[in-house]
């Protein structure tokens, strides 16, 4: 056994204990019933146990590191309990940790899998074919207790614990770490069929890889005109998504194609599984495209399209062509910085300023920022208004070169 490199929030309910699940469908909320000791690993939950539902708690201990298998231990899985602890909530992250997961399972046999502290991405873990017991924010201990392994991948891979900045392909790195496969397929295989309805999904979990409206908008145009019906995803519960849409308006008129209604990670799953072709530029989505084997199209900006596709080859793809005095693409960013010494953010091509002398915020650029980095995008971003005619061209011969096209 090992100590964990994440570290935890354990507390007691005084009372029975509600918890919502915000974006998640298949898991909305969470019931601790009083007096039962849990972890928690989220920081803004963290930070609400501690001031505004102090009454109603008992913090037991902060900072906790927990003890946690090796992961060569995983041999031995058949027939046993596993929980993992999931180092991200994100939504390609737990996609491909999800990937990861229903390899080892298949290769090694549990009993008993649960899953911890992937959130709303919770949702992912149902599609893996096995029964998964799901712990979103709060981990009661005696599930810890009772688990025969406990795994926490970052703990044996470090390169993990870089994903913050930079994307990884860990479903690879943690199947080479065991020896199996690295080269897997989801089991949704797609009959070919017509393509008729296009969803672009122009956000990014990061402000500096969102698409540029003006590029959303002329291929929203121009698909049309080809007789496509499309659909541009936003989630209007990040301003980002609000902006986006004040921009979409703007350019399209009142009948911009805007689906903005997805409240959970489940119904985006289902849009994204129902759609005949998609356009991605984020991680998050483009996963999921390889979940349920949707052909679309990648733009990818700051970070490479080999990292994000893996092995899948659903996706034609689009790297920007760009190269500044401070930066060439890829190069690797998939956060937005900060300057280290003001409040300016992006990247170092807009900040004109070497990696070395940027910082992760602990908080995202307000309204005006994000409108910026949306108005004046950063340069990689900005070149793919300079091509948009060429990325056109290549995503319509990818459209017409699909078997369902004749």
């Amino acid at each position: 056994m090992r100590r964990s490199v994440t570290k935890y929030l354990t507390f007691r309910p005084r009372r029975d204990f509600v918890i919502d699940v915000p974006g998640s469908g298949k898991h909305p909320r969470q019931l601790l019933a009083a007096g039962t000791p849990a972890l928690v690993r989220n920081d803004v939950l963290r930070h609400q146990l501690r001031t505004q539902w102090r009454d109603e708690v008992e913090i037991i201990s902060e900072q906790r590191a927990v003890e946690v298998s090796p992961l060569r231990s995983l041999r031995a899985a058949r027939g046993k309990s596993i929980l993992f602890l999931m180092p991200s909530e994100g939504l390609g992250d737990c996609i491909l940790y999800a990937g990861a997961i229903r390899q080892l399972i298949q290769a090694f046999p549990p009993a008993r899998l649960a899953i911890a502290f992937s959130a709303r991405s919770t949702d992912v873990f149902a599609h893996l074919g096995m029964a998964v017991e799901a712990y979103p924010l709060l981990l009661p201990r005696h599930v810890l207790l009772d688990a025969d392994l406990v795994v926490d991948f970052q703990t044996d891979i470090p390169e993990l614990r870089t994903m913050g900045v930079e994307m990884i392909a860990f479903d690879t790195l943690i199947l080479r770490h065991l020896g199996l496969p690295t080269s897997y397929r989801w089991p949704h295989r797609r009959e070919p069929r017509r393509v008729r309805r296009i969803g672009i999904f122009p956000q990014s979990s990061s402000p500096i890889r969102t698409l540029p409206p003006a590029l959303t908008g002329f291929l929203v145009t121009e698909l049309r005109a080809q007789g496509f019906a499309v659909e541009v995803m936003l989630e209007p519960r990040f301003r980002q998504g609000q902006l986006y849409r004040e921009a979409l308006v703007a350019m399209l008129g009142q009948d911009a194609p805007i689906v903005d209604h997805l409240a959970t990670v489940d119904q985006l799953l289902e849009f994204i599984r129902d759609s005949d072709y998609g356009v991605f530029c984020d991680s998050g989505p483009a996963h999921a495209a390889k979940l349920f084997d949707v052909p679309g199209f990648g733009i990818y900006t700051t970070v490479a399209a080999d990292i994000v596709q893996g092995d899948f080859d659903n996706l034609a793809r689009w790297s920007a062509d760009y190269a500044g005095d401070w930066c060439r693409a890829p190069c690797g960013l998939v956060k937005i910085m900060r300057t280290a010494d003001g409040d300016r953010y992006g990247c170092m091509d807009n900040l004109q300023c070497r990696r070395a002398d940027l910082t992760v915020p602990f908080r995202l650029p307000d309204a005006e920022g994000e409108r910026f980095l949306l108005a004046e995008p950063v340069g990689c971003v900005a070149s793919l208004i300079r091509d948009k005619e060429a990325i056109l061209a290549r995503l319509l011969d990818h459209l017409a070169a699909l078997p369902s096209a004749q």
